[in-house]
């Protein structure tokens, strides 16, 4: 009988350690304290914040990075908040280039705009640095006069590679109903 409980309680466990509950990668924006989004990862990945409270996020062999900030005080297409994300961009991606017009869609009632572009890795801590790279920016409001920047970029053979991880991020980011 209490090997039959031991076993139990070891099965109970596991399935609560595996539960997206307790899942590693999970970050909740900008703090549990003043929750409006979270977002999760695949435990594959690795995920940092700089001190500049940009999250970095990568699978261990570093095929894609992926990195997200948070603007408060502005809106989609807001064109101070574009250049300086723009700004950025061109820090982390030479000769960038990106379609004019974006895809829209919404994901658990949040918009988002996608630009997929092109341009020469120039982030000197990625495993594509100094290639040519695919990028993906993102923009997405989750909640009114706050924008989500997300800038992906991957070797373009590795796009297929890395689709359902990204979707599936891209699919976790809720809003927290306070």
């Amino acid at each position: 009988m209490k090997r039959i409980f031991i076993v139990s309680v070891f099965f109970v466990m596991c399935v609560l350690l595996s539960s997206p509950v307790f899942a590693v990668n999970k970050f909740v924006y900008p703090d549990q304290k003043n929750p409006m989004f979270e977002i999760t990862f695949p435990d594959t990945w690795k995920t940092d914040f700089d001190d500049k409270g940009v999250l970095h996020a990568y699978p261990e062999n570093w095929e894609v990075y992926w990195i997200m900030t948070v603007a408060e005080g502005g809106d989609k297409g807001n064109t101070k908040t574009e250049e300086a994300m723009t700004k950025q961009i061109n820090e982390w991606i030479k000769d960038y280039k990106y379609e004019e017009k974006a895809k829209e869609f919404k994901i658990n009632d949040i918009d988002f705009w996608v630009w997929d572009g092109t341009g020469i890795d120039n982030y000197k801590d990625s495993k594509t640095f100094g290639k040519p790279v695919s990028v993906e920016y993102c923009e997405f409001e989750p909640k009114e006069g706050t924008v989500g920047h997300i800038v992906s970029f991957e070797d373009p053979a590795n796009t297929k590679k890395y689709s359902e991880d990204m979707k599936s991020i891209m699919e976790s980011i809720k809003i927290i109903k306070k």
